[in-house]
């Protein structure tokens, strides 16, 4: 490994800071990983938000046809169930969206923490949960689920 040609880095390494020696690698390592981890956290957040804005938007359209079931106009019911519909679909698609960025920010991190953290094979970035409790199931059956209850709702309609 070289040593950072920085002068900061190379002050910040000598003996009379008490730091070990920084390399220009360790410094390549570590912004290598905040970049990734920002990229992930960025992502991560996005899909729960996006998860929540699907839920809230769900929550808005079907108390607008509990409000047409109390007067029955079918013609509304069926394009208010288009619109659950489509909404439905599009945050699946956002969902596969995101989840592929974060699988794309994981592997790396991954390959991170395996060569430069720690031991050869060790990471925290991989899981190996239960796959009912992934957030990717959870959230693409609750969309497809619901997908199913506002095509449910055009076919009544």
């Amino acid at each position: 490994m070289t040593q950072a040609s920085d002068p900061a880095l190379q002050k910040a390494a000598s003996p009379q800071s008490g730091n070990p020696r920084v390399t220009q690698a360790d410094t390549l390592t570590s912004a290598g990983l905040t970049y990734v981890w920002e990229w992930w956290k960025f992502h991560a957040k996005q899909r729960t938000d996006m998860f929540n804005y699907f839920l809230i938007i769900t929550g808005i359209l079907a108390n607008a046809y509990v409000q047409l079931l109390k007067t029955p106009q079918p013609r509304l019911s069926m394009g208010l169930g288009a619109v659950g519909l489509i909404a439905s679909l599009g945050f699946l698609l956002l969902d596969i969206r995101n989840t592929n960025q974060l699988e794309r920010a994981t592997t790396l991190l991954q390959e991170i923490e395996s060569a430069e953290l720690f031991q050869e094979g060790k990471s925290l970035a991989k899981t190996r949960d239960f796959w009912l409790i992934r957030h990717r199931f959870v959230f693409r059956a609750v969309e497809v689920l619901l997908a199913l209850g506002w095509l449910l709702i055009i076919l009544w309609g």
